[in-house]
């Protein structure tokens, strides 16, 4: 199916980017030490993606 091409050309990126945008917060959250949040799990406003 020709068809399905565009589809697969445009969901992979978008499944990496996500998939490594999640490792990249995930990094961030765990290797920054500049940056402590006194309830990072309560609060939502202290998610890096949150700015």
């Amino acid at each position: 199916m020709p068809h399905l091409a565009p589809l697969n050309w445009i969901n992979l990126p978008i499944l990496f980017w996500l998939s490594f945008l999640t490792l990249m917060s995930m990094f961030w959250w765990t290797q920054s030490p500049k940056i402590s949040f006194s309830k990072p799990l309560t609060s939502k406003q202290s998610l890096p993606w949150n700015w």
